[in-house]
């Protein structure tokens, strides 16, 4: 096994470009990295999968209550 494993030819990795940070810039990457950030975190606190429209719609009812 391991002369196959040394023998196997290995290909370049692909370079992927941060396209959202360069054409909407930083503030847009800090917002999705946030809602991602929410997102593991409600699925972390919960038992059963999350749905993100459930997410959300808890985050902007809790943002309307707290007026």
């Amino acid at each position: 096994m391991a002369v196959a494993i040394s023998e196997r030819r290995l290909e370049p990795l692909e370079r992927h470009r941060l396209t959202a940070f360069y054409e909407d810039g930083e503030k847009h990457m800090k917002g999705a990295m946030q809602m991602r950030e929410t997102m593991a975190m409600a699925q972390y606190l919960s038992d059963t999968p999350i749905k993100p429209y459930q997410v959300i719609r808890e985050l902007f009812q809790n943002a309307y209550a707290n007026r």
